[in-house]
């Protein structure tokens, strides 16, 4: 057993793979170990992404460019974890983001040919493959909703500002272009943190400065 396959037999996309598979596909299947010190940039936004990426070691950071010019975090990673696995199937298969590495890393570069033979004979793979992808699906569809929400607040606040109450919620989401649910979910949490008031069927300034915070 060789210290690669004890490494990767712990990675998701493996779990349930017998460690007697494993070896069998490390010995025929082209491999790259690459070693990365801390902030050294593992993959470039933009550049192609053709291989998967075993982050086995270590820890790394999504990053973007934002239009303002200032790098953006995205997410984290730690090790046992597939990286970019959204991306390598995908018609523009490219790096939409910057992966660097926040603590020395250990990367073991597998092509996507031999990783997809081992998934038409390995199902278990092809499995694992599968939840993954959905379960970061899953999350991205998460975060963007919070995204999605924090902008409402936004664009509710300066709403409030402007006209000093809401009485109609059902006219405020229509002028707001957004479905009325939306907007009663973002209101309560305003009022839960202190910003509005609701008084009867109406919506008030309950502290200006925390709703300014949102513009």
């Amino acid at each position: 057993m060789t210290p690669d396959t004890k490494k990767l037999i712990n990675m998701p996309v493996f779990a349930h793979l017998s460690m007697e598979k494993l070896e069998e596909f490390l010995e025929k299947t082209p491999c790259r170990l690459a070693h990365y010190e801390t902030r050294e940039h593992i993959a470039m936004q933009g550049a192609p992404c053709r291989a998967f990426l075993l982050l086995c070691e270590g820890q790394v950071r999504a990053s973007m460019i934002g239009t303002d010019g200032r790098q953006i975090t995205i997410e984290d990673h730690e090790a046992p974890m597939l990286l970019a696995s959204n991306f390598v199937f995908a018609t523009h298969n490219h790096f939409p983001v910057d992966i660097i590495a926040i603590t020395p890393c250990e990367i073991m570069v597998i092509e996507k040919e031999p990783f997809m033979e081992l998934m038409c004979t390995e199902p278990v793979v092809l499995q694992n493959f599968l939840r993954i992808l959905s379960d970061r699906s899953h999350i991205l569809s998460r975060k963007l909703g919070s995204l999605v929400l924090l902008k409402l607040k936004n664009r509710i606040a300066a709403y409030l500002l402007e006209h000093l109450e809401i009485r109609n919620q059902q006219e405020v989401a229509d002028y707001l272009g957004v479905a009325r649910p939306s907007l009663a979910r973002v209101l309560a949490e305003l009022a839960q943190e202190g910003s509005v008031l609701f008084e009867n069927r109406r919506v008030t300034i309950a502290d200006q400065a925390k709703l300014e915070k949102y513009l």
